[in-house]
């Protein structure tokens, strides 16, 4: 390459940099999109400073606030999605109960089965299911959770907070059917599909 093309080519990349940094589209380094995608939400203040549920506590059904609906797994062990359905007496993967905490102060959130609630895969991406596993301790950060029962939505509703991902308790598509997919979420601050009540 002769001077004229060097310098021609390093003026059209000068230029481009300068138009992504006008635009705010400054070069990110490999991996930084990735890194975007899976940041941890920070949970709000007034979630971070309710009075949380202690561990071993009795939480029984846990109902969506859209929908009317229980948190339930639907069918086996390990791996087994998590749905929302008909409330039904009689069904251990319906009742839910706090188990134990991690050094955060999240808890496990355990069924009548003796499934913990977790995230398939540990993902911490929006959206990735959330399912039923055996409950495998502190090493595996997807399965603890912070619900700390706040009075809003009318009544007592709260997010329910994951702490690997930061992300929370929802339904797919803030879907109102029996069987929709239970997800993870960017918490959206509403009464919607991301709050659930107990009756424990």
């Amino acid at each position: 390459m002769n001077g004229g093309s060097r310098r021609l080519r390093l003026l059209a990349i000068a230029s481009i940099l300068g138009l992504s940094s006008a635009l705010g589209l400054a070069a990110a380094p490999a991996g930084a999109a990735a890194t975007a995608r899976h940041a941890s939400t920070p949970i709000p203040t007034f979630a971070r400073n309710a009075p949380r549920i202690a561990p071993d506590t009795t939480l029984g059904f846990l109902v969506n606030y859209n929908s009317g609906l229980c948190l339930g797994i639907s069918g086996g062990h390990d791996n087994a999605p998590a749905v929302q359905w008909n409330c039904l007496t009689g069904h251990p993967d319906q009742q839910w109960h706090t188990g134990g905490t991690n050094s955060a102060g999240y808890y496990q959130i355990v069924n009548g089965d003796g499934e913990c609630l977790g995230v398939s895969g540990g993902s911490t991406a929006a959206g990735a299911r959330v399912v039923g596993w055996s409950c495998l301790g502190t090493g595996h950060p997807d399965q603890y959770w912070l619900y700390q029962g706040l009075i809003t939505c009318a009544t007592y509703y709260s997010p329910i907070f994951n702490y690997k991902s930061g992300l929370v308790l929802g339904v797919s598509g803030n879907s109102g059917a029996v069987g929709a997919a239970v997800v993870i979420w960017p918490y959206q601050g509403v009464c919607n599909n991301q709050f659930w009540g107990h009756t424990g």
